[in-house]
């Protein structure tokens, strides 16, 4: 009941009152409610269904009852026997005749069924009717007035344009819309947006069991879920899009096994052709650690979680995993990227991990991918498989060998180190600290800290310029061009020559590059080589160079 509107409310509580007929003054109250039954069709914004809630217009009357009129008695005070006159006999009253209007005075209540007074019995009247006829022909016009407006909707439901396509081609027919306005349309609602569409108005009312989805919408479900499942289900509460267990049992028919997956390069590859510009690509190779343990396997009937190279047999394969390494190709040119395998190993040696990378070459190759530098940590494990790669890190410029020749083709690839973890604690703003501590504060535990400023700034500008990533960068986190060559060349090289002259307190002293703890500087150093040649191909290449490098 309307309770916050009390005009509104009137009308209902009317309603009720003639629908109950008992002769109560009835009040709602926020305890009372009326069936949707009692509502016509029209009357909702919601229609009422079995699976979710209705809603009602917002000044919307119930209109729908069955009115039972219930017999009533007479009142005591109708009951009054008529009086006759003094020494008149019966007859003389049968003979006197009683007009309709002074029987109905005796009966001042409207509609009553009552028993009649023995006197009224006797008199020939003419039979008093009720309105029950009456309300039976309202009632029978309320239906035929409520079959014809279902009639109409059904006729309106079948006429109902189905898809977009129609609703384009409706309007142009009827000179709504023009023909290049109509083109321009197909072209916005032809693609994903008429398949999410056409699959929204056939699997809304159907049960999860019942829905069909096409290629277009598994595409889109696909896509989504891999990019957020959070995601994913906040448009699966929106859309009816398929459950995310559908999901994975579509996944599960890709062999996912360890090693190199070929759907992967099989779809880059298709890529390439429809792309050329994403043939350039980068490969980081990355291991992570995981739990020890075994898991039963249903669909091969086995115990995974055990050393597994792929093609690739392992020493000890009887030993479980702690430790996955993950290959992953990356776009040049292009905003892509896509892990092309995976191996399960326990502290993998240097020399299948440079396997591994030939064979990740290899395959890249064949698929028409041009791998420009390999990215890796700056552990001594990758130092090692760098080296048997034909890698040397000298303790010189001229030295370091930071590339290797491809084991198809005859031109060279470089690789990257990463070295985001010391960069991260050696920045611009840890020197600020230290010189504010040691010129203003003035504190004793900061004197003659001048070569930690010069170095920290010095880790943080060579990482400002191995790290740019937006092309409208500006000052050193500026992409590498042709145009400005000397100056980043210059910078570059004059800080790799101030890592190699870095020497210990101790005493002697002892070159950092030479130290047990030398990877830091042989990473830095061994980066900047490498960027600074493959830039020089990259920017002067004379088929189709790159416009910038970043």
């Amino acid at each position: 009941f309307p309770l916050k509107d009390e005009r509104h409310l009137e009308k209902w509580e009317n309603i009720v009152k003639r629908a109950r007929n008992d002769g109560q003054q009835w009040r709602a109250t926020r305890h009372s409610y009326i069936c949707s039954n009692h509502f016509e069709a029209c009357d909702y914004t919601i229609l009422p269904s079995s699976t979710g809630p209705c809603r009602l217009k917002k000044y919307a009357v119930p209109s729908l009852f069955k009115l039972v009129f219930k017999p009533q008695s007479i009142p005591k005070e109708a009951r009054s026997r008529l009086e006759m006159p003094e020494g008149s006999s019966t007859h003389e009253g049968h003979e006197r005749p009683i007009s309709h209007e002074h029987l109905l005075s005796t009966i001042y209540h409207d509609h009553c069924y009552g028993k009649r007074q023995k006197l009224i019995q006797q008199t020939p009247l003419q039979e008093i009717h009720c309105n029950s006829c009456q309300d039976e022909e309202i009632s029978e016009k309320q239906l035929k007035h409520k079959i014809k407006n279902l009639q109409q909707q059904l006729r309106r439901c079948k006429k109902k344009i189905r898809n977009m396509a129609e609703l384009i081609d409706k309007l142009q027919e009827e000179l709504i819309i023009k023909s290049n306005v109509a083109d321009k349309l197909h072209e916005s609602f032809d693609k994903i947006q008429l398949s999410i569409f056409q699959n929204v108005q056939k699997n809304s009312q159907s049960l999860p069991c019942g829905r069909r989805y096409t290629d277009d919408i598994k595409e889109f479900a696909l896509t989504l879920y891999f990019y957020s499942p959070k995601a994913y289900q906040y448009v699966r509460s929106i859309l009816p899009i398929p459950n995310p267990s559908l999901i994975r049992k579509w996944a599960s028919a890709v062999d996912c096994e360890p090693g190199f997956l070929k759907e992967a390069f099989e779809a880059l590859s298709d890529e390439v052709k429809q792309c050329p510009d994403k043939k350039d690509c980068d490969l980081i190779m990355d291991a992570m650690s995981i739990r020890k343990e075994t898991v039963w396997d249903k669909k091969n009937d086995r115990y995974d979680g055990f050393i597994n190279y792929g093609t690739v047999n392992p020493e000890d394969p009887e030993t479980l995993a702690s430790e996955a390494l993950v290959f992953l190709l990356v776009g040049a040119r292009t905003h892509w990227k896509c892990p092309i395998g995976y191996f399960l190993g326990n502290k993998i040696s240097a020399r299948i991990q440079a396997q591994l990378l030939i064979t990740a070459l290899e395959m890249a190759a064949e698929s028409g991918l041009r791998v420009w530098s390999i990215t890796a940590d700056g552990t001594s494990v990758n130092l090692s498989t760098f080296s048997l790669l034909g890698c040397k890190f000298g303790t010189t410029y001229k030295d370091m060998v930071t590339k290797f020749k491809h084991p198809t083709e005859d031109y060279h690839e470089e690789h990257k180190m990463k070295v985001n973890l010391a960069a991260q604690t050696l920045s611009s703003s840890v020197a600020d600290a230290i010189e504010f501590l040691e010129n203003v504060m003035e504190l004793p535990d900061f004197t003659d800290s001048q070569g930690t400023v010069i170095f920290c700034r010095a880790i943080d500008r060579l990482f400002d310029m191995l790290n740019s990533r937006n092309p409208l960068g500006k000052c050193y986190k500026q992409p590498l061009r042709l145009n400005t060559q000397d100056i980043w060349e210059s910078t570059l090289r004059s800080t790799a020559d101030y890592l190699l002259s870095l020497k210990t307190d101790t005493v002697p002293a002892q070159l950092l590059s030479t130290h047990p703890r030398k990877t830091f500087i042989i990473d830095f150093v061994a980066d900047i080589k490498s960027t600074i040649e493959m830039a020089h191909e990259m920017l002067s290449s004379t088929n189709n160079p790159f416009k910038n490098m970043c």
